[in-house]
């Protein structure tokens, strides 16, 4: 799957989340691991935080 064909998804998924009553309601969950593959932008020595780490 392309770039654009991401970015096109992405666009659909958040149009019918704001249409509610149009689509119907839905909850977004996050869960762990999410961030795991997350890149730092700026300070290459912070991290997310993983099981084994805590919140700073």
């Amino acid at each position: 799957m392309g770039k654009e064909q991401v970015y096109s998804c992405a666009e659909d998924i958040a149009m019918r989340l704001k249409e509610g009553r149009k689509y119907g309601e839905a909850s977004l969950m996050v869960g762990a691991g999410f961030s795991k593959n997350a890149k730092s932008r700026g300070m290459k020595d912070i991290k997310p935080p993983d099981w084994g780490g805590t919140c700073r």
